[in-house]
């Protein structure tokens, strides 16, 4: 029978099929590619942050906008930005692709989803951050350091802790300790969309890898091959890849893998979690800017703080300032007034003490203002007349106390409070 003769390179080729769940261009690429993604997404603080600081959505929210309906316009263009550059990565993927990692079978679907998915999960964490921040620049560095600290190879970060890096040599380890450490790490740190994203471009990577062993010869030479190793070596791992495989009855044929696969070796974890991500950081998006860890703080605080008890040094007050207080105690308990007062604000008792603080800030301040009346604050710097104003337009919580604009409490419906308060001006100087 006549044997042909093959090159050197493909019989070393078809000697051993990899079943390696890691190549070095997928670890590359998961690093690469979220360090860059990464650096898009923390953009988007800016527009937030700078809206927060120069109080032009304070001014959107007191003149009646919902304040979903600010963060969704907000989320809509970011994400269709985000859309257009993450169209532009895709093209660039499709049209350089030498090793066909991105351009097989499934492999574009696959890339634009996780694309989509990321965008979806990383810019409401953006939202998230922008609270914590005075600055575009501070809040941009720092989360975009979060996401190199995730990703990046050790001898290109000082800290030392590269979780990408970290998992992966915890579960090349195969020690079941380092393995429980890994699948620990693994989830804590999910929580970062750089990291889903970073082991989702792993997977695809080595899953095209792997679905392209079989296809490293032509139809031609690959039937030769197998002709021959089905006479003179059937037990190479390469005859799973021959079409008479099934009829041999000795090895389980090849099969490609599925890049949706919910296993460790496809991305559906990856884009479940980075799904699961953008409706967490939503949540507590909407639970920081309605005040709820506010009120929280406040409420604990509350509870903890020691209660002073009186003393001889305390500060009389004028008689009309406990007249005031007097006419708002009756105002609320609905008491006849001769002549009767028609009021458009109430305000009792109102107090505001900041966090480490020894005395309040804002201490029981009690007024009304009639219909057709205007108000204003004087007082000596660090007397509280700006305190006050945010109080009054729900951009600070109060300590104690409540205010009313017509029937709406500020303690019980702030955004409601907020959209009666139009003709409430802020201390500062806002352009919309």
């Amino acid at each position: 029978m006549f044997i042909p003769q093959l090159p050197c390179d493909c019989l070393a080729a078809v000697m051993e099929l990899s079943d390696n769940n890691t190549s070095g261009s997928s670890l590359v690429y998961s690093m690469m590619m979220p360090l860059a993604l990464a650096l898009l997404t923390a953009s988007f603080l800016v527009f937030p942050l700078q809206e927060r600081e120069t109080k032009a959505k304070q001014i959107q929210v007191m003149t009646g906008a919902p304040l979903w309906g600010l963060w969704l316009s907000t989320f809509i263009w970011d994400y269709l930005t985000y859309l257009a550059s993450s169209l532009v990565i895709f093209a660039a993927f499709m049209i350089g692709d030498t090793q066909k990692y991105f351009t097989v079978d499934a492999a574009p679907a696959a890339l634009l989803l996780l694309l989509l998915l990321y965008g979806w999960g990383s810019i409401p964490l953006a939202y998230v951050f922008s609270f914590f921040f005075q600055t575009a620049a501070a809040g941009f560095a720092v989360l975009t350091l979060i996401s190199i600290v995730a990703v990046l190879k050790p001898w290109m970060s000082p800290t030392g802790m590269i979780i990408t890096i970290a998992v992966w040599a915890l579960d090349l380890s195969n020690q079941p300790d380092l393995l429980i450490l890994s699948d620990a790490l693994h989830w804590i740190t999910s929580i970062l969309p750089a990291y889903p994203a970073s082991m989702g471009f792993k997977h695809m990577v080595n899953t095209s890898d792997f679905n392209t062993q079989c296809d490293m010869f032509n139809s031609t030479l690959k039937e030769q091959l197998c002709d021959n190793l089905y006479i003179f070596q059937p037990n190479a791992s390469f005859v799973a890849c021959c079409p008479k495989c099934a009829t041999t009855g000795m090895r389980v044929c090849f099969q490609k893998r599925s890049y949706f696969a919910f296993d460790e070796y496809g991305m559906s974890q990856d884009m479940l979690t980075l799904t699961i991500n953008g409706f967490i950081f939503f949540i507590l998006l909407f639970l920081i800017d309605s005040g709820f860890f506010t009120k929280l703080r406040m409420m604990l605080q509350g509870l903890c703080r020691k209660k002073t008890t009186p003393t001889d040094t305390e500060v009389t007050l004028d008689n009309d300032v406990v007249a005031e207080a007097e006419l708002v105690n009756n105002l609320l308990a609905g008491v006849p007034l001769d002549p009767p007062h028609e009021t458009s604000l109430i305000v009792s008792g109102l107090s505001k003490t900041f966090v480490g603080a020894n005395r309040p800030a804002v201490n029981e301040i009690s007024f009304h203002v009639g219909r057709g009346e205007c108000l204003g604050l004087l007082g000596v710097n660090g007397a509280g007349k700006t305190t006050t104003f945010r109080m009054l337009t729900g951009d600070e919580v109060p300590s104690s106390g409540d205010a009313r604009i017509g029937n709406t409490s500020l303690s019980g419906q702030v955004r409601k409070k907020q959209a009666s308060a139009d003709s409430i001006k802020p201390a500062l100087c806002t352009l919309i």
